[in-house]
């Protein structure tokens, strides 16, 4: 597939829908939001074509003849964003067809309107022939949250990045992207894509998503009116693996929302727990679940109870699809006949995403912009929040007091507050001795950067504290004794050497220094 026919591949997959209408007047509630309430912003809505230039596609530099070929072999990422935009009685809504021809303007510059003929009837044949053809332009021409023209919004506003379903794209999360930036976030996604092209169900395609999305945050990071100190995530399906996997790779992140995603399903949950990334006890962002009953296989619980130290909210909807979690499910009850992923036509939907969207404003709200009202709300029992009792069902894992970071460690040392840094890991290495605090390896370079800055009292505290954390590690003893031994105190020094060696018997150059100062001590009585 050549880089032209991939793009329309991508924009065709990622809209199912397109109308060349008139557009319509702004609608203070656009109707796919349904019982949603519009924040105090319109919304703003723009796709950027750019390049991750640190990775090739799908040409190589040179054919199988030897060949070289022309072009561009960088990673082609479609960036479409949503942003807070000034809100006023002039305000024109934009049919839900701009989702298809903003990205193919983008590309091919301004359509014809033969082109545009043509983009129509394609997208006809992805809607279905169930779907009769009134029904599906009257949907066409239904407005959105977007506005013509849009003024950007004053002041600075949270970056949530979302990542789409397996081979999906960013027009599944519209209702999402729209009631987020209404409420004032900015919000970004990309097509999901493999290395090579379709993305693959397994680690390496989560990999590649997991980088596409460090790629926004990268390219995000200076645009306008961002807070780029406030930071969401959020997957649908299989994104939910790269959203988790930013989530533990990357501290930056404040909370990550799994929209029906596979983290606890199949491949899914193989993908992520194989991941050098993976690492739990030490994830202090927020981790929101909303689910249903999965038809994907039984659910494996084990990341979330693994989550011991995050704020953990697991919301259950009963009688929901997949596709409920997303914005076709607000289509499926709007078009009778339309049922994507082979599902059914149900009103239900638009009660799922009533529900879905108001726990992932609350949840960012509460955890990204750290409202006090929004996390009341994730504290409620569903029904206290007006939502059936038969329909969502909550577990609330909350924790009070959690222990500190890796780096919340380090900094307390690099502080001068070692004191206060051991007591609070004895505390808490009392109250769960499985607890991994800090790495060996970074604590034991800890010390070493100590000994390099003079500080050899505060580098043999942390010495002490790693062989406590890690009382298996030869290492850990071998790094005391040395600290030890810069003090000048030769008899720990040996004591500590001699239980390196015999944790180590086969290491020479431990077996040396042991000699040494063995020597040195005798030659001293």
């Amino acid at each position: 597939m050549n880089r032209k026919m991939l793009a329309i591949f991508i924009i065709l997959s990622s809209c199912s829908f397109l109308l060349l209408f008139e557009i319509a007047v702004f609608a203070e509630n656009p109707p796919q939001f349904g019982d949603l309430e519009p924040g105090p912003y319109a919304v703003g809505y723009e796709v950027i074509s750019v390049f991750d230039y640190s990775r090739t596609f799908d040409t190589p530099k040179y054919n199988y003849k030897g060949e070289f070929q022309e072009g561009d072999r960088a990673r082609p990422i479609t960036l479409h964003i949503w942003y807070p935009a000034q809100k006023s009685d002039d305000n024109v809504a934009l049919p839900y067809s701009e989702y298809f021809t903003q990205p193919f303007a983008v590309t091919e510059g301004e359509l014809s309107e033969e082109r545009q003929a043509e983009i129509i009837q394609t997208t006809r044949g992805i809607m279905g022939p169930e779907v009769e053809e009134a029904k599906y332009n009257e949907i066409m021409a239904t407005p959105t949250a977007l506005v013509k023209n849009p003024v950007r919004q004053d002041g600075e506003f949270p970056l949530i990045i979302i990542a789409p379903g397996f081979n999906q794209r960013p027009s599944a999360h519209t209702v999402q992207g729209e009631y987020l930036a209404s409420h004032g976030y900015i919000v970004a996604s990309s097509a999901s894509q493999g290395e090579r092209g379709a993305i693959t169900y397994n680690l390496l395609g989560a990999n590649a998503q997991l980088r596409d999305m460090e790629f926004i945050r990268g390219y995000m990071y200076d645009y306008e009116h961002l807070d780029k100190d406030k930071l969401g995530v959020a997957g649908f399906s299989f994104g939910g693996v790269a959203s988790a996997l930013m989530m533990m790779k990357n501290t930056d992140v404040d909370a990550f929302l799994s929209l029906d995603s596979v983290i606890g399903t199949g491949g899914g949950f193989g993908a992520m727990f194989q991941s050098p990334y993976y690492h739990t006890t030490d994830i202090r962002a927020a981790v929101m679940h909303l689910w249903t009953d999965p038809d994907r296989g039984t659910f494996n619980p084990n990341f979330l109870n693994s989550l011991t130290y995050a704020n953990t909210y697991i919301i259950k909807l009963e009688n929901m699809r997949h596709y409920d979690f997303i914005s076709f499910g607000k289509i499926s009850a709007m078009v009778p006949g339309f049922a994507p992923f082979g599902g059914e036509v149900r009103g239900d939907a638009h009660l799922a995403q009533t529900i879905v969207n108001q726990y992932a404003l609350n949840f960012f709200d509460a955890y990204v912009k750290r409202d006090k009202k929004a996390l009341t709300f994730l504290g409620n029992k569903p029904t206290d929040n007006g939502f059936p009792a038969d329909v969502a069902t909550a577990d609330i894992r909350e924790v009070e007091n959690p222990p500190p970071g890796e780096r919340d460690v380090i900094d307390m040392i690099m502080n001068g507050e070692i004191e206060g840094a051991v007591k609070i890991f004895k505390r808490f290495q009392d109250e769960d001795p499985e607890l991994e605090i800090f790495q060996e390896g970074p604590m034991n370079n800890l010390g070493y950067q100590l000994v390099g800055q003079q500080r050899v009292d505060d580098a043999l505290e942390v010495f002490k504290l790693n062989v406590e954390a890690y009382p298996d590690s030869w290492n850990c003893y071998d790094s005391l004794a040395e600290a030890y031994n810069l003090k000048g105190n030769t008899e720990k020094a040996i004591e500590f050497y001699s239980i390196a060696l015999e944790m180590n018997p086969e290491d020479p150059r431990i077996t040396g220094i042991l000699n040494n100062l063995k020597n040195s001590k005798d030659s001293k009585k």
